[in-house]
């Protein structure tokens, strides 16, 4: 009996370790997702076990990978799939229209439309089932604020979402009130609501954000660089800091003030390799140094630059190419 007993403490012993490894090894894939890191989720994607990567919660991690990797198509035909066998599953609903989305965003002019509804019905469904669904709120929320009334955008139904979801979580809805105020032109509201919500949530990386956006729009570049400093002060995740540092960069070459801030902010992303910003930082590095006389250093990043697949980035770098050869002549 005790050799049995022993055996089942043994047989238990091993099972609950591999399991908290396999436990550990997801939440490393959803942990590097939420930081943007899509490159590292992968890798850590990879040494799961098959029946991990092919279970349910597996395949989803999967599609956010493919989404993160801009395989649009792959993420979509997988997650259709899923909610074929899986139709009451809210997770994938939400996840589906972000694919769909996405596909709208690389399709033809012919099918942009339907993608972008299946988008937008995908996360109704979603909100509807739950309404209290944040995720799928904010989604909507956005949806309805951006997109154009023949897809489904409606701004009216954007700020009825965005009051929901304030009753809801109070710092994601100030957040969103502000964003479709922005949308309605209505400026003095625009501030109102974020100043309340930065008042109400001291700590907001995302209130002190997207106030330094409205301060850029307004090209009022000193308050522009007090709240991206401090949404870098405030931000939890790699992907919050980031953003905003690469604001104070880019605050520093358009407004050409404060240029060594902004270069040291710009250099902190290359130290980390920043993967949402992986051509565009040093270009903006570049812009600084020939505003600082380094145009050594200015050359040297701009053959850093991958422009095949921006072309804004590419008519940006061919205009700052013609400005160094006027500053050398």
């Amino acid at each position: 009996m005790k050799k049995t007993i022993t055996a089942l403490c043994i047989s238990l012993a091993i099972s609950t370790a591999s399991f908290a490894s396999t436990f550990t090894a997801t939440s490393d894939v959803t942990q590097a997702l939420e930081n943007g890191n899509v490159e590292v989720a992968a890798q850590h994607f990879s040494t799961l076990p098959k029946a991990q990567q092919t279970n349910l919660e597996g395949a989803i991690l999967q599609a956010r990978i493919w989404l993160g990797e801009r395989k649009a198509e792959q993420a979509y035909d997988s997650l259709e799939e899923l909610l074929e066998k899986h139709p009451d599953h809210d997770e994938l609903h939400y996840r589906f229209g972000l694919a769909s989305v996405a596909m709208a965003q690389q399709a033809s002019i012919f099918s942009k439309l339907g993608y972008a509804k299946e988008g937008r019905k995908a996360w109704e469904r979603v909100v509807k089932r739950n309404p209290q669904h944040i995720e799928a709120l904010e989604a909507l929320i956005g949806f309805y604020r951006i997109a154009p009334g023949i897809a489904g955008g409606d701004v009216d139904e954007a700020l009825v979402l965005a009051k929901k979801l304030k009753s809801i979580d109070a710092e994601k809805g100030f957040f969103h009130l502000a964003t479709v105020y922005q949308k309605m032109e209505n400026t003095e509201l625009t501030e109102q609501t974020l100043a309340e919500g930065i008042e109400q949530f001291p700590q907001s990386h995302q209130l002190y954000f997207f106030r330094g956006l409205t301060q850029v729009e307004a090209q009022d570049w000193g308050l522009a660089r007090t709240y991206f400093s401090a949404a870098v002060k405030h931000g939890q995740k790699d992907t919050e800091k980031q953003q905003a540092l690469y604001q104070l960069g880019k605050v520093a070459a358009e407004s050409g003030e404060h240029l060594t801030m902004g270069i040291e902010s710009l250099l902190q992303l290359t130290e980390i390799d920043a993967p949402m910003y992986k051509q565009w930082v040093p270009f903006r590095l570049a812009q600084l140094y020939v505003m600082d006389g380094q145009i050594s250093k200015a050359n040297a990043l701009l053959k850093q630059v991958d422009t095949s697949n921006d072309e804004r980035l590419k008519d940006e770098v061919k205009a700052l190419k013609k400005e160094i050869k006027k500053v050398a002549s």
